[in-house]
C-alpha cells in the first residue's frame, strides 16, 4: 500500500470515530434530558403537602377540622372552600397541639352549617409548596344529616387527594 491508499484508510477511521462519538454525545444528552425530568418531578413530589384528616370535632355551630400534616413542613394554603353554599368554611389557620411527642402543627378549618342541614359537600385547600407550586387538595365528601355528619368513620384519617392527581 502507498501513501495514499494509508490516508484514505486514516481519513475513513477519522470518519468512522466522529461518527460514533457524535451519536456517543446525542444518547448522553437524551439521558441526562430524561434524568432532569425525572429529578424535577421526584422533586415536587417530595415538597408537596401530604395532609391527613386527625381528629373531627363537633361543635354547636358546625365542625372543626384538625388537619396533620405528614409530608413536606412547608406550605401556604390560601384558600378553604365548600362546593355547597348552605356549608360554609368559617376560618381556618394553622397552628399548634400539644400531643405525646411534642408540639405538633396542625391545620384546623372551621366549618359551619344548619343545626337541622342536610345536605353534601366536598372541601378543596388551595395552596402554594415551597417551591411555588400550586396544590388542591380534597378529603371524601362530607355526608350532613340533620346537622350531623353522618360519614365521620369513613372521613377520619383519611388523607386530602391532589386534584390534579387524581385518575
Amino acid at each position: 500500500m502507498d501513501s495514499e491508499q494509508w490516508g484514505i484508510i486514516i481519513q475513513t477511521l477519522s470518519v468512522i470515530i466522529a461518527m460514533v462519538a457524535s451519536i456517543a454525545s446525542w444518547r448522553v444528552a437524551t439521558l441526562t434530558a430524561k434524568q432532569y425530568e425525572l429529578n424535577k418531578e421526584t422533586m415536587e413530589n417530595k415538597t408537596k403537602p401530604i395532609l391527613i384528616i386527625n381528629h373531627i370535632q363537633r361543635e354547636s355551630f358546625g365542625l372543626i377540622l384538625w388537619i396533620g400534616n405528614v409530608g413536606f413542613p412547608s406550605y401556604y394554603i390560601k384558600e378553604v372552600n365548600s362546593s355547597n353554599d348552605k356549608i360554609r368554611i368559617d376560618s381556618h389557620f394553622k397552628g399548634e397541639k400539644d400531643s405525646k411527642e411534642g408540639r405538633e402543627d396542625r391545620f384546623f378549618i372551621r366549618i359551619h352549617f344548619a343545626k337541622d342541614i342536610t345536605e353534601k359537600t366536598v372541601i378543596s385547600l388551595e395552596g402554594i409548596d415551597i417551591n411555588g407550586n400550586e396544590f388542591c387538595l380534597k378529603p371524601p365528601e362530607f355526608i350532613i344529616e340533620n346537622g350531623k355528619l353522618k360519614n365521620g368513620d369513613q372521613i377520619h384519617k383519611q388523607y386530602l387527594m391532589d386534584e390534579k392527581n387524581e385518575s
